[in-house]
């Protein structure tokens, strides 16, 4: 179900600078899915429209750079997990699936929708995938697989599975988190093991 934004009216204005003003605006158009545009924002960060088009121009810019923020987000939780003394290369991939399913799992209604709604354009969903990339390459690095193009296919379908199939199940993850970690890592390591036959070849 589409959350609802509340009204915001009532809450007292607070001078803030540009970039945290840039911010807060984010953040209520995270919350609102955006469904609206600038209405649903202005309501929820207790603005007015004209302020919010004031940082962004129209819908889509608005959009693009919430995608893009989202990936940052991820981006930089793949950077947090570093291999621990003595871990294998595989329980590290885990904990980044894991990373992965807990991010998705805590923007189930507003960065899950947003991203794979029908009206989200193509170079949109992109500037998100770009922005998340560091994710595809730390898996690269902990498989130690070949810098090919066959490697980047694989992992990059392994990746969309993963981006996928946490949509689809954004709602159970709370409780079928370490199954569906198993599942996501099954999968990964099936295309690894793929590439590297291809490459023996």
């Amino acid at each position: 179900m589409t959350p609802s934004c509340e009204t915001s009216s009532t809450r007292p204005r607070t001078r803030l600078s540009p970039q945290e003003r840039r911010q807060a605006i984010l953040a209520a158009a995270r919350r609102c899915c955006v469904r609206n545009g600038a209405f649903d924002v202005a309501q929820e960060a207790g603005i007015s429209r004209n302020l919010v088009y004031h940082y962004f121009k129209n819908h889509e810019s608005l959009l693009e750079a919430l995608l893009v923020a989202e990936g940052e987000i991820l981006a930089a939780r793949a950077a947090e997990i570093k291999p621990l003394t003595g871990e294998a290369p595989r329980e590290t991939l885990r904990r980044l699936i894991c990373a992965f399913l807990d991010f998705t799992a805590e923007r189930a209604d507003g960065f899950s929708l947003l991203h794979n709604a029908p009206d989200i354009k193509p170079l949109l969903r992109e500037r998100f995938n770009a922005s998340a990339s560091l994710f595809s390459g730390r898996i690269l690095d902990l498989l130690k697989l070949p810098d090919t193009p066959a490697s980047h296919a694989a992992v990059e379908a392994a990746t969309g599975f993963l981006l996928r199939f946490a949509y689809i199940e954004r709602n159970a993850l709370a409780h079928k988190r370490d199954a569906a970690a198993d599942l996501c890592l099954a999968v990964i390591e099936a295309a690894a093991n793929g590439v590297k036959k291809f490459e023996e070849v």
